[in-house]
């Protein structure tokens, strides 16, 4: 497992981003001083970026730490808002505990994060509910 920088995401070795979208506008004859050429590129950029994102899930590689800043905060509060949206109406305990157990325990190998977080809330409530009988 490596720990990948931003700037090795980009130009490195390894990934090269900006290489394997450099290429494929090149290829199509791609006009980076136009407009359209400018939008395709970021676009192409975005796309890369997932393909990456993808590839170091499999090679298990990550984001070095302090890479994010504090775009990582924001995400994870932002994560939560959406967690309570999707639960509507779940006691917030439930889902607190759920979070906890995932970044204590993580997710099992080849199962979903989001369908393993909603196990865990199942059981957190399941559990509840025998306990009160």
């Amino acid at each position: 497992m490596a720990k990948i920088t931003i700037e090795e995401l980009y130009r490195g070795e390894k990934y090269d981003i900006m290489s394997a979208v450099t290429v494929k506008a090149m290829m199509l004859g791609i006009n980076e001083r136009t407009e359209e050429g400018r939008t395709w590129i970021e676009m192409e950029l975005v796309r890369q970026t997932l393909i990456v994102a993808e590839k170091m899930k499999k090679n298990g590689d990550c984001i070095a730490e302090g890479e994010l800043g504090d775009a990582a905060a924001v995400s994870a509060s932002s994560g939560e808002r959406i967690i309570k949206q999707i639960f509507p109406g779940v006691d917030e305990k439930y889902l607190t505990e759920a979070f906890r157990k995932i970044e204590k325990e993580g997710c099992p190998e080849g199962e979903d994060l989001f369908e393993w977080f909603g196990k865990l809330v199942v059981a957190e409530i399941l559990g509840d509910v025998l306990r009160s009988r």
